[in-house]
C-alpha cells in the first residue's frame, strides 16, 4: 500500500521540480513599514502561492481565484492581473491583487475582509544576488523571511 502511494505521488506533476515554474517577489509597504515575500508556483493549469511577512515565522498559503491578461501596444510584454484569496484557520481573511508585466511587478496590494487596502511596492533591495529569493535578515536568533 505504501509503495502504491509513493508511486502515485511520484507520478503527479507537482512532484517533478523541473516542471514547476517558481517566481518570487519581494515587497515593502512604505506607509506601514511592512515587508513580505510572495512566492508563486505554476505547473500547467495548477497555480499555488504563499506570502511570508517579515518578522513572521509562518507562511500564509494563498488560493488562486482568477487571472486575466491585457495586451499592451508596441510589442511590450502582456499585463497579467491575478487575484489570490487568503484563508487563515479555514476562514477567508482577505485577498491579494498582483499585476505583472514581463519580469516586473507593477501592482501588489492586500485588501482585508473589512475592505482596508495596503499597497506594496516591489523592493529590489530585498532580492538576493540571483534574484530568486528575498534576503534573510537575522537579529537576536530570529530569521526574517
Amino acid at each position: 500500500m505504501k509503495l502504491l502511494l509513493i508511486l502515485l505521488l511520484a507520478s503527479t506533476p507537482l512532484v517533478h521540480a523541473k516542471d514547476i515554474d517558481r517566481k518570487v517577489g519581494c515587497f515593502s509597504a512604505p506607509a506601514s513599514g511592512a515587508a513580505l515575500k510572495f512566492v508563486e508556483f505554476a505547473d500547467g493549469n495548477t497555480r499555488l502561492a504563499y506570502v511570508k511577512y517579515r518578522n513572521s515565522s509562518i507562511s500564509i498559503p494563498l488560493v488562486f481565484v482568477q487571472s486575466s491578461f491585457k495586451k499592451v501596444p508596441n510589442n511590450r510584454p502582456v499585463e497579467n492581473h491575478t487575484i489570490w484569496a487568503e484563508f487563515i484557520n479555514g476562514k477567508y481573511n482577505g485577498q491579494y491583487e498582483v499585476m505583472t508585466q514581463g519580469a516586473r511587478y507593477y501592482k501588489f496590494s492586500y485588501k482585508n475582509k473589512l475592505g482596508k487596502t495596503l499597497s506594496f511596492l516591489e523592493d529590489i533591495t530585498l532580492y538576493d544576488n540571483s534574484h530568486t529569493e528575498c534576503k534573510l535578515k537575522r537579529s537576536a536568533n530570529k530569521i526574517y523571511f
